[in-house]
């Protein structure tokens, strides 16, 4: 029996990162996604919607192997990713586990905060306390887009997270 939820737990953890792995070749692929110059981080979305589903020590180690995706491809701060998805993860997976129900509502806004968050300390450090002249037009055009758009792939990655978490939970009885 034991060794069976052992299979469970991995096989459910091989779906979750084949799933962020394809959700990461996706957005990083050139002009794939890329709406008037602006790519969606559903990466993030991903990161939040599996800290939901398997509070906090699981959501955080998932949410800081996602950052550090991100940080290899991406030029800001290296290990700002890992960092701030490691936090969130973290808090995200105890604020579902002892406050807040496990729905499309609390996705979306928990999803909202940590691309909120991220855009907007990457833009003061990498950009306004460097004081660039107009440096408010890449928050603008770029990173507030950026979050708007990444929100839209909340309700199908909640759903996919979701299908896959409740599979595994009801064939090898996890919970």
């Amino acid at each position: 029996m034991e060794n069976n939820k052992k299979k469970g737990i991995t096989f459910k953890f091989i779906s979750y990162f084949s799933i962020i792995f394809i959700i990461f070749i996706l957005q990083n692929t050139p002009h794939f996604l890329e709406i008037w110059g602006v790519k969606p981080n559903a990466i993030y979305v991903a990161a939040v919607v599996t800290a939901m589903y398997e509070g906090e020590f699981a959501g955080g180690i998932v949410g800081m192997i996602i950052g550090m995706l991100c940080d290899y491809s991406s030029y800001p701060i290296h290990g700002f990713n890992a960092m701030l998805l490691l936090i969130c993860c973290t808090a995200i997976g105890l604020a579902v586990i002892y406050f807040m129900k496990n729905n499309k509502l609390n996705a979306f806004t928990f999803s909202a905060a940590v691309l909120s968050l991220r855009g907007f300390l990457e833009y003061y450090f990498v950009y306004a306390i460097w004081k660039y002249e107009k440096s408010e037009i890449i928050l603008y055009r770029h990173i507030i887009p950026t979050i708007l758009y990444s929100l839209l792939f909340v309700i199908p990655i909640f759903l996919i997270i979701g299908k896959i978490h409740t599979y595994f939970t009801c064939k090898y009885n996890l919970d």
